[in-house]
């Protein structure tokens, strides 16, 4: 594994430390976001930095690392993609939907491969489990996909489209 990722792996990991996805530790979700993106590697050439970003997409919003931590350990174009993928605080989950993919959206096409591999998982994972979360993804989709949606990453809108419409 490159340096870039497996540094990005290594301190995801460390810094989710004892946090759960369901009943598995935080890390099948980030090995999950991990794998879609290497699946639909094909549309798109991703430098290691989307890989690396892949890992620590969650780590600002969901541990104690600080962006901060991000731009200075993994460098700026890691963490311009960890900055456009992290989720904005809002009033409600619309109002925090719609500043993050405002963001995604300025990010460009890696920082939306990164966010739809990041959907493309937790929809993978909550309809394998029946959770309600599920229908919480298929609910937002319309908006993301409207919002987001251009001619690139066509194999990432296919495999949500196939999920979620």
């Amino acid at each position: 594994m490159k340096v870039l990722i497996n540094n990005a792996r290594q301190f995801a990991i460390e810094s989710h430390g004892g946090q759960l996805y369901g009943e598995h530790p935080y890390e099948k979700h980030l090995t999950d976001v991990v794998q879609v993106l290497q699946q639909h590697s094909g549309d798109f050439y991703f430098p290691d930095r989307v890989f690396a970003a892949g890992w620590l997409h969650d780590v600002v919003e969901d541990t104690s690392a600080k962006l901060r931590h991000v731009y200075d350990l993994f460098g700026d174009d890691t963490g311009e993609l960890v900055f456009a993928v992290t989720n904005e605080n809002g009033r409600n989950r619309k109002e925090k939907t719609v500043k993050t993919m405002l963001k995604v959206r300025e990010g460009g096409t890696l920082a939306l491969a990164v966010k739809l591999a990041d959907r493309i998982a937790n929809s993978r994972f909550s309809k394998a489990n029946g959770s309600p979360q599920f229908e919480m993804y298929k609910k937002e989709y319309p908006f993301i996909r409207w919002f987001l949606k251009t001619g690139r990453l066509p194999s990432f809108w296919n495999e949500l489209d196939t999920l979620l419409l």
